[in-house]
């Protein structure tokens, strides 16, 4: 049984185009891709990760508390947990649709079934943001990964929100100066076991 998207907690949230197909294929795919996550999810994650890499995707998030969806939200947790699983639904066929317009195309673009990990220990979530972080030079996107476009290390880099919750994470690694370092330590030396740990895409 998968892993239910539950307020409160933590989750690594992935996916990638089926049979491995390209979800992106310039910046305004990517754009609208993230466009959409805000549309449909903002009001129901709070997101600390993010990296977009052209067949596949991977967030951090961790669910709010049904009492910070909305002023004067009254749900019980499993309809909360049944709309936020509706609005991750909406959000993947919305840009499915989207893509199939613009491109022609027809049939599935993403994997029916989303994965997801529940994260319980802050140890995992800093090794996870650092696991997002390292796509573009897992996937050898960029060589200087700080200046991939679609990955939210940049905005770490300049501690400029757009998307997430920066102090947070911060916090997590003692200050905004361990945390570059443990994310260049890894760059300068990554290890292919500590990406297995955490699935291959």
């Amino acid at each position: 049984m998968r892993e239910l998207l539950s307020p409160g907690n933590y989750y690594h949230i992935y996916n990638r185009g089926n049979n491995r197909e390209l979800l992106f294929f310039d910046d305004k795919d990517y754009q609208a891709f993230l466009n959409k996550y805000v549309w449909y999810l903002s009001q129901y994650f709070e997101t600390y990760a993010w990296c977009l890499i052209p067949n596949h995707f991977h967030f951090l998030v961790r669910v709010k508390e049904i009492n910070e969806f909305a002023p004067g939200c009254f749900l019980e947790r499993d309809e909360a947990i049944k709309l936020i699983s509706n609005q991750m639904r909406l959000f993947m066929m919305s840009y499915a649709k989207r893509i199939n317009k613009r491109y022609n195309r027809y049939g599935s673009l993403l994997v029916k079934q989303f994965r997801r990990k529940k994260v319980d220990s802050t140890e995992y979530l800093k090794q996870l943001v650092i696991y997002i972080h390292s796509n573009p030079g897992k996937h050898r996107l960029s060589k200087e990964q700080v200046n991939y476009k679609w990955c939210s290390l940049r905005e770490y880099q300049k501690m400029r929100k757009v998307y997430c919750e920066l102090e947070e994470v911060i916090g997590w690694y003692g200050g905004k100066q361990n945390f570059l370092e443990s994310h260049e330590q890894f760059f300068e030396k990554p290890d292919s076991e500590f990406w297995d740990y955490f699935g291959a895409l």
